[in-house]
């Protein structure tokens, strides 16, 4: 039972953190994930 338990609340603490962070990560003048999404490329 603690195994599933894990399962489950590990990828939603996980996706709590990038929700927390996500403004922050969006203010970054170099991001990954901005730039890959301006860029047709």
């Amino acid at each position: 039972m603690g195994y599933w338990l894990f399962m489950i609340t590990q990828p939603a603490l996980i996706l709590a953190h990038v929700f927390m962070w996500w403004p922050f990560l969006q203010t970054l003048p170099k991001n990954p994930f901005k730039l890959s999404r301006l860029s047709p490329d």
